[in-house]
């Protein structure tokens, strides 16, 4: 505020000095010193840096007010006002050069004291704004490396030194030039239009992008803002920045095509590519995530990969994630992901770290792939592996021991032929062959992957049924679910079970539906199925009882209904015996 400004006064007149300082600390102003030569007043304001000071003209010493005021003006700034009773027509012109803030004569009024020093202050405080904002101005536009450039009608009126070097031509020639000379032809008539249209005030856009051609011949494109209408020496003029955007144009270019060529390999393959920032974020998936998860790729962006990953495979999946933004190699491993419909997909995944320029981690990509297919080979491979070696141990186990029987028969007939020798030798043998019938049964069964289709329960049943004329049969129903030519086996170890087993000689069998699912029931009045066993007769290799063989039969029957998507049970029969009960997926 100018009430709190330090005034010097300077006047060898120390009366009217006096009055002055009163005056104005009255005013509110501080006079820190009163002198009475042009050689103390340049002390006191090196010494006190008032903020004005108040000069007579005519002084005591050897140099007088203008002299004073013009040395303090050079070597400090501070504004002064001259106080003075008379001047000649040719000591006005010395005051006027020593540019004074302002004149006032003596005797004046307090309110003409008043005055002549808040304008002072005023305009001084406006001129240093000026002088700054001029300094600022000056030291931005000849630091920054955009183009600052000011023109006028047709001609450029200022440039700056990165102007010069993105054009290739000298300020001077530039201010030689309209504004639109070294702007490329197929751009002239439009910068003209919007050139003229900004010192009009009517330009709607004040940022657009064009050609330039250089003074060496190059095109170079470059970036333009302008702002409002400006005034330049009282005039309107159009004042903009310019940035060289070549490379940036260029770079824009090449990723433009080198994501057109990484779209149309995303969209073409299989795999879901995708891109995590450090925080484990997707900032990037491709579409074919959609087929793998049943999720949007929209579904994806800045959600962070936990919330799609099986529970089972998070803590494995983060440690992972961890070690590769640490450095390290990650090779490929296999997770369980989220599908959208609750069920979970099993992927493969090649991971690597995403650099910058300067080689710095700043996320992970990678490439998902779907391998149900391949789990499901691998499945049915290692299934049908241990089910070869499950037959190679029944038949070197079981066989070895019929051989071992018939080379002991053999020795004792050729000691004593006796008739019953015969017969053990000729079961022996029979229960082999009968064995590796099975076994073969057995390979051909689990090797077989056949599709499914509908199947009549009552011709399949009719069909099994005929090899047991001795059986007493009742079938009763009809009924259609979807199965394969292994169903002949599943209903036929289910009646060799109760025949051979169960010694059963009666059995009733009843087809029908079981709300959406097909239902057969193979219900015998053989011994039954012990309560402590019921829960363990489906298992590979189970066996029970003497009449025990591979224990195989009921097996196959449980892999065969998983296969359908079906499956089967056992209970209670009444008055005795059991009840297979067989659940087929139904046909709509």
């Amino acid at each position: 505020m100018d009430e709190k400004a330090k005034i010097l006064i300077v006047d060898d007149e120390r009366i009217i000095a006096r009055e002055m300082q009163y005056k104005l600390e009255s005013m509110g102003y501080d006079v820190p010193a009163i002198v009475s030569s042009g050689e103390e007043a340049i002390k006191k304001v090196q010494e006190l840096q008032p903020d004005l000071v108040l000069m007579d003209i005519i002084l005591q010493g050897e140099i007088d007010g203008v002299e004073a005021a013009d040395q303090i003006r050079i070597r400090f700034g501070t504004p002064v006002v001259y106080v003075t009773a008379n001047v000649s027509n040719a000591r006005l012109e010395d005051i006027t050069r020593s540019e004074p803030f302002g004149c006032l004569f003596k005797p004046f009024e307090d309110m003409e004291l008043r005055a002549a020093v808040k304008m002072a202050l005023y305009k001084y405080r406006m001129e240093k704004k000026l002088r700054e904002s001029e300094e600022e101005f000056r030291i931005l536009a000849e630091t920054t490396p955009v183009a600052v450039m000011v023109y006028q009608d047709n001609k450029w009126m200022y440039a700056n030194s990165a102007a010069c070097k993105i054009c290739g031509y000298s300020e001077e020639e530039i201010l030689s030039m309209n504004y639109w000379n070294f702007v490329h032809p197929d751009y002239q008539e439009l910068i003209k239009k919007r050139g003229r249209q900004r010192q009009e005030g009517t330009l709607d856009i004040q940022r657009y992008e064009f050609k330039i051609i250089t003074k060496g011949g190059e095109e170079r494109w470059i970036d333009l803002s302008g702002g409002a209408l400006a005034k330049y020496k009282n005039k309107p003029a159009g004042i903009i920045s310019v940035i060289d955007i070549t490379e940036q144009k260029q770079t824009e270019e090449a990723l433009r095509n080198s994501e057109k060529k990484y779209r149309t390999l995303d969209e073409t393959t299989k795999d879901a590519t995708f891109v995590l920032d450090l925080d484990g974020k997707f900032t990037y998936i491709s579409p074919v995530a959609e087929e793998l998860t049943g999720y949007s790729w929209q579904d994806f962006l800045g959600r962070p990969f936990t919330e799609f990953i099986a529970p089972e495979y998070m803590e494995s999946t983060v440690e992972r994630f961890k070690k590769g933004l640490a450095g390290k190699d990650i090779s490929l491993y296999k997770i369980e992901v989220k599908h959208k419909d609750g069920g979970t997909v099993p992927a493969e995944l090649n991971v690597s770290s995403l650099l910058d320029a300067t080689g710095k981690i700043t996320g992970r990509t990678g490439v998902a792939r779907d391998i149900t297919e391949r789990k499901q080979a691998e499945e049915k491979i290692k299934t049908h592996q241990e089910h070869i070696a499950l037959i190679n141990q029944i038949l070197c186990h079981d066989i070895t021991n019929d051989l071992v029987v018939i080379q002991s028969a053999i020795n004792l007939y050729n000691k004593s032929p006796e008739e019953e020798l015969l017969q053990e030798i000729s079961s022996h043998a029979e229960k082999s062959l009968e064995l590796i019938n099975r076994m073969r049964g057995l390979e051909s069964f689990m090797s077989r992957h056949r599709e499914l289709q509908i199947c009549e329960m009552r011709g399949t049943i009719d069909e099994v049924i005929k090899n047991y004329p001795f059986i007493d049969f009742k079938v009763k129903g009809k009924a259609y679910a979807m199965a394969d030519d292994s169903l002949v086996s599943v209903i036929d170890n289910i009646i060799r079970n109760a025949v051979i087993h169960g010694k059963a000689d009666r059995i009733t069998i009843a087809a029908g539906k079981k709300r959406d699912m097909c239902e057969v029931r193979i219900a015998d009045n053989g011994t039954g199925i012990p309560d402590e066993i019921k829960e363990r007769i489906f298992e590979e290799g189970f066996t029970h009882g003497v009449t025990s063989h591979t224990g195989l039969g009921l097996h196959i029957v449980k892999k065969a209904m998983e296969s359908y998507g079906g499956y089967a049970f056992v209970e209670d029969n009444e008055p005795k015996g059991a009840v297979f009960i067989l659940r087929f997926r139904g046909v709509k």
